[in-house]
């Protein structure tokens, strides 16, 4: 994990932390830590973060979902054509806010 890495954890946080430090066994990113067991990933590219369940929007508005039989092909599709992704919505972000009758 590097500056400039994008990180994901298990609640479903992805953001680009400016200052990354391991002390003692925890992970500290910005002003806050977590500990090992909560760090999911991290890489340089954002589109390996992308969860089966997470929602992907388009710069023109395309809402994408990937699935368990698709998210390699869409993250390829990603990494070959370079299209740009405007916001992601994790699967546990979209749980989170959902209203269950």
């Amino acid at each position: 994990m590097r500056i400039g890495d994008y990180v994901r954890t298990n609640d479903g946080n992805i953001w680009k932390p400016y200052k990354i430090e391991n002390i003692e066994g925890k992970w500290f990113f910005d002003d806050y830590y977590l500990y090992d067991k909560d760090y999911v990933k991290s890489s340089p590219s954002i589109i390996d973060l992308i969860e089966v369940g997470d929602i992907v929007i388009t710069p023109l508005g395309e809402i994408i979902r990937p699935t368990s039989s698709n998210v390699d092909e869409l993250k390829d599709y990603w990494k070959i054509t370079r299209n740009p992704i405007k916001s992601i919505v994790t699967h546990e972000e979209f749980e989170s806010m959902e209203y269950k009758l």
